[in-house]
């Protein structure tokens, strides 16, 4: 029990990341709606299709944006376009997509953090993102900065799991997700599968799980393919 007690006084309780959430929350809410859309909003409502014209269908998504907007690739773009359709088409509902994308991706640090270290590492870390101002300004931009934050989380806290031996197949469903995300959000983003692809080549036994993490993010490769062409 002494040992016990000690542990918990040197650990800092898990559930101290709730009132990190809703300060975070309470800074970035009020910015929602606090200031006019700007270009690059305009293009992203453009690219899904603006309010005269009416929504665009995933397919016609993928097309405009291929034809007028190479430089991103559709990802984001399609997310909003469900999520506009779930909330409505003013930009303080949109806007709310990014904020709550930014509190996952706060928490999902944390649980980054606590898993590969310990929970205090894990409440640094998620107090380093969660008060970073360049961070928490995308909370209200309808781009997708604060997503292909989320996926980078996703894809290395998923890759910890299953090359350390406690993945399952969920991990390894947020490893194909994130690994897909990475590449359709962000091209930068995508970096990430480059450092863990090196890291898993050199550091990592080559067992049967080398080669289930290997095909797992060879696929969202594979479904990235035509996009290829556009880049």
């Amino acid at each position: 029990s002494i040992g016990f007690e000690r542990r918990m006084t040197r650990t800092p309780s898990k559930w101290l990341i709730i009132p990190l959430l809703l300060l975070i929350a309470a800074l970035t809410i009020v910015g929602l709606d606090a200031d006019s859309l700007w270009v690059d909003e305009h293009w992203t409502i453009y690219l899904a299709g603006d309010i005269d014209e009416g929504p665009l269908s995933a397919a016609q998504i993928w097309a405009r944006t291929s034809s007028e907007d190479f430089y991103w690739p559709p990802g984001y773009v399609l997310l909003y376009a469900g999520w506009r359709e779930l909330v409505g088409w003013t930009p303080l509902a949109g806007r709310a997509l990014s904020l709550l994308v930014g509190l996952l991706t706060v928490a999902w640090t944390y649980r980054l953090g606590a898993d590969v270290l310990n929970r205090r590492a894990g409440l640094i870390a998620a107090l380093l993102i969660g008060t970073s101002a360049y961070f928490l300004y995308f909370f209200h931009e309808l781009r997708g900065y604060v997503l292909y934050v989320l996926f980078i989380t996703i894809t290395v806290w998923s890759y910890w799991q299953i090359t350390r031996g406690h993945g399952r197949r969920p991990h390894y469903a947020l490893l194909f997700i994130g690994a897909l995300g990475l590449l359709y959000t962000n091209y930068l983003a995508a970096l990430t599968l480059v450092v863990l692809g090196a890291y898993h080549l050199l550091f990592v036994p080559k067992d049967r799980r080398w080669w289930a993490v290997a095909l797992t993010v060879a696929a969202p490769g594979l479904l990235f393919l035509p996009w290829l062409t556009v880049i």
